[in-house]
């Protein structure tokens, strides 16, 4: 288990979502009475394809505005083009995200860092520590088009926080990766964990005790569970034989027709 980040000092919420419904098409809900309060430190989003999880991330970012409730985060109502997500105070990583193949790494992370604000000069200091801190230092002139897919999600990761955002949202940030290249990334955002606070929404769950100190379960578009990595592990019925504490928990949750939250 990880332990207390400074920023979990607080007990001021990152995040809050109250009665929040969404639908891209008129009678067809992708989340409904989602009712969410994320406290400081790293927080793993959990759910089936399809859950919701990608669209609850473009609602925090305000790419998308609710049908219904409110969101705020980190105080603010996002709302895309200003507030939390252009003051530097957020960071992003998508599920997949392009990348022009012959602009070298520092150049990249340098000119995600000035779109959060920075200033050329500053940008480039800052992607210099970060690319160092995702053990890219040797590869900071190779251009994106040579390198491997685990190097690309640690520059995702790197573009994320140049900023040094309160939260970064990463979505699937393992997707693609090989086993080893997905403990290399599981060990670098436990590693940022103590710098920052992390949503991070994955159907992968072997690693929500070392990632979290909160965890929420999407399925169908609400949340069925919040609370602590232990709390999610009790909720099991230990029925399933080869299944860690965690899977067996998630499965009875989204698979039971009588699932409820906490």
């Amino acid at each position: 288990m990880t332990t207390a980040s400074p920023a979990e000092s607080s007990s001021e919420a990152l995040v809050e979502v109250s009665d929040l419904a969404f639908a891209y098409r008129r009678g067809v809900p992708v989340l409904r009475d989602v009712s969410l309060r994320l406290r400081p430190g790293p927080a793993v989003l959990v759910g089936l394809n399809g859950a919701g999880k990608t669209t609850l991330f473009s609602l925090l970012l305000g790419e998308l505005k609710p049908t219904a409730g409110s969101v705020r985060v980190l105080g603010d109502a996002p709302t895309g083009g200003t507030a939390a997500s252009t003051a530097g105070r957020v960071g992003y990583l998508p599920q997949s995200f392009g990348f022009p193949p012959r602009v070298t790494a520092v150049d990249f992370v340098t000119y995600m860092g000035w779109l959060h604000g920075l200033s050329w000069e500053a940008s480039r200091a800052s992607s210099v520590d970060v690319l160092r801190r995702v053990g890219l230092e040797r590869r900071l002139t190779a251009t994106l088009g040579e390198l491997s897919g685990g190097m690309l999600r640690r520059i995702g990761l790197a573009q994320s926080f140049v900023h040094d955002p309160e939260l970064v949202l990463l979505d699937e940030p393992a997707s693609g990766l090989d086993p080893a290249q997905r403990i290399e990334i599981r060990d670098l955002i436990i590693q940022e964990s103590e710098r920052r606070s992390f949503l991070i929404a994955t159907h992968i769950l072997d690693d929500i005790d070392r990632l979290a100190h909160q965890v929420i379960v999407l399925h169908g578009g609400t949340p069925v569970f919040t609370g602590t990595p232990a709390e999610l592990a009790a909720r099991g019925t230990g029925g399933r034989a080869g299944v860690s504490a965690f899977e067996d928990a998630f499965l009875e949750m989204t698979t039971s027709s009588s699932c409820a939250g906490p």
